[in-house]
């Protein structure tokens, strides 16, 4: 089998799989420059990122996607005119605004979010821009109520404990089966 790197690139492209992440921005404060890079967990690329940093880095906002390679080309060829090193941008007033209007700003947070959590916000942050109703959730009260999985029948005694035989016994008492 060939390596995806001996293949011509419309090859390797078709056989990359899409993965859900997010296109960060973060900010070095000195040198004002804006990095738009991807990832799958942001908290732990900045981390890496600073490794590697004499100035201070800031995650300022990210945008939720299905394929990060795809989004961050994207937001690299929408803003090239900004470009000053790489994966480095000035911090021009349509990339601000952009930033402003769709990115989900970053908050200190005690454990780092997932992806789909933050595609998940990304997309309520949207639909609040243009005003489109979020979805209707369920109270976890309800959700409760229309819990099909099966209990065990009241007047039965289930077995205590958390072996594994005693979590089959509860499990076949609660399918009815013998």
């Amino acid at each position: 089998m060939k390596s995806m790197l001996c293949m011509p690139t419309a090859k390797r492209e078709a056989a990359r799989k899409p993965r859900k992440g997010v296109v960060y921005f973060v900010r070095a404060e000195t040198l004002g420059l804006i990095k738009i890079g991807s990832a799958v967990n942001p908290d732990r690329r900045l981390t890496g990122l600073q490794c590697g940093s004499p100035d201070r880095l800031q995650l300022v906002a990210y945008v939720g996607t299905d394929d990060i390679i795809a989004g961050e080309r994207a937001m690299h060829r929408r803003f090239n005119h900004h470009r000053e090193h790489h994966e480095w941008f000035r911090p021009g007033a349509d990339l601000l605004a952009y930033i402003e209007e769709y990115a989900v700003r970053v908050i200190k947070r005690k454990r780092p979010k997932r992806a789909e959590e933050i595609v998940r916000e990304t997309v309520m942050a949207r639909r609040a821009a243009l005003h489109i109703a979020p979805p209707p959730t369920s109270s976890p009260t309800a959700s409760r109520e229309a819990d099909e999985r099966p209990r065990i029948p009241p007047g039965i005694e289930a077995p205590k404990g958390n072996s594994r035989k005693a979590r089959m016994a509860r499990y076949k008492l609660a399918r009815g089966i013998a």
